[in-house]
């Protein structure tokens, strides 16, 4: 049996390696029973000594090494991990580990563009993320995207982009940080998983030809981390959301007229503060060829707190937009949102693989929003490569529901992929994967 003694831990000056360690001056101060030595001068201590679980004085544990290995590698700024030991003398039972860490590019530009086709439609979507993985030398992963797309319909000998429909473009960045950043606690959760704290912000812009543009402003705060290596929390205890619509005035009144509801959704202004939570179970699992139940079920609550301090302190109510308590201006939004997706994969052999999937959700609005619904972008839809693949998303249902009720022509083609969606979803589908 050894104990761990001293942990000497060497950061290489650059990816090529760690020369020969007689030419540098190595670090005398031991903390916490570690020696930290940086040669590049990029990163700092705690954030990386934090997943070394090769703890001073404790029995030597295999398991414990693994751990350190697979933390370190996935901080996602070395691309090298090598653990040595030694000892001082061949009488002792304390082993000394050295953690040889070699870095890797932090910085990365990603660029991706798709065409798809589907249903007589065609799409041209263009996105482009940087990525800077030690922003603030303490392995913070910075991601900032910007993407873009159209959609246009094609038939009749017609120009692939002729008739473009929809727009899109956004631009979002988020700040990932290797733990949990929480007042007065400082949790270390690394045994199972790598947590995390990010905060992200995103700016949506949307137009539908002939109906609407949308603006959507979006911030959070977001924890996760796991309890098991196959269960997996996801809260964000701040979620904020700014959402601007305007109709087209040039919008026919035939189609307004007879589809009220989603000219009132398209067009609505209004806030939303709130909280997510997500449970999900055996992610880990769905790139292995076994038998097993995924499970992802989550809630997204908006408004209570907001209704709580208007009751409190008074608010101005519109009567014009369903009497709703307005705050800075605008109504908020409260509802409550629970969904589900619940999978059971069955190994057949080989590589053939039975998958039983049922996906349900719904959607309440109550309080300031009993009579305005909640919003256009928290309804649920059918289809897409999420959900039923054969179909476009937004072309399958609700239910039975045939187009065939928009009278005209127009109003189908205007209304194309705003008119499937429903408050609520029940979706089953059996599959037989093989290669």
């Amino acid at each position: 049996q050894f104990y761990i003694g001293n942990t000497h831990m060497l950061i290489a000056p650059s990816p090529d390696g760690l020369p020969d360690s007689a030419r540098y001056k190595l670090s005398k101060d031991t903390i916490n029973g570690i020696v930290y030595t940086d040669f590049s001068g990029r990163y700092r201590r705690n954030p990386i000594v934090r997943y070394d679980f090769l703890k001073q004085n404790e029995l030597y544990d295999i398991r414990n090494e693994q751990l350190t290995y697979d933390r370190m590698y996935e901080l996602n700024i070395f691309k090298n991990v090598k653990i040595d030991y030694y000892r001082r003398d061949s009488t002792s039972n304390k082993i000394n580990p050295i953690i040889l860490l070699t870095p890797q590019k932090v910085m990365s530009n990603r660029v991706e563009g798709e065409v798809p086709f589907n249903g007589g439609t065609v799409g041209f979507n263009l996105s482009n993320t940087y990525t800077n993985n030690n922003l603030f030398r303490g392995a913070e992963r910075f991601e900032l995207q910007l993407k873009g797309g159209l959609q246009s319909r094609i038939g009749n000998g017609a120009s692939p982009f002729r008739d473009i429909y929809q727009r899109d473009f956004s631009i979002s960045a988020s700040i990932s940080v290797p733990r949990l950043i929480i007042p007065f606690y400082n949790p270390v959760l690394g045994g199972n998983g790598m947590p995390h704290t990010t905060f992200s912000s995103s700016y949506i812009y949307a137009l539908q030809k002939d109906v609407s543009v949308r603006r959507i402003f979006i911030n959070s705060v977001t924890y996760d981390w796991f309890e098991t290596k196959s269960k997996l929390h996801s809260f964000t205890p701040l979620n904020f959301e700014y959402r601007f619509g305007n109709l087209d005035p040039s919008i026919p009144q035939e189609i307004l007229l007879n589809n009220i509801y989603y000219g009132i959704l398209l067009g609505r202004k209004d806030l939303t503060l709130g909280m997510k939570y997500t449970y999900t179970l055996n992610a880990d699992k769905l790139n292995q060829l076994r038998t097993f139940v995924y499970l992802r079920g989550g809630v997204d609550i908006a408004g209570n707190l907001l209704q709580g301090v208007t009751n409190i302190f008074g608010a101005k109510r519109d009567p014009l937009n369903g009497n709703s308590a307005n705050l800075l201006g605008l109504p908020f939004n409260q509802y409550v949102r629970p969904e589900v997706d619940i999978r059971w994969y069955k190994h057949l052999g080989g590589t053939n693989q039975f998958v039983a999937r049922l996906s349900a959700g719904v959607g309440y609005a109550y309080g300031n929003s009993e009579e305005r619904g909640i919003p256009f972008e928290k309804l649920f839809f059918a289809g897409g490569s999420n959900g039923i693949r054969a179909w476009q998303a937004r072309t399958l249902g609700p239910g039975n529901y045939n187009r065939a009720v928009i009278a005209t022509d127009l109003g189908r083609r205007t209304l194309f992929g705003l008119d499937q969606l429903g408050e609520m979803k029940i979706e089953a589908n059996l599959e037989y994967r093989y290669t």
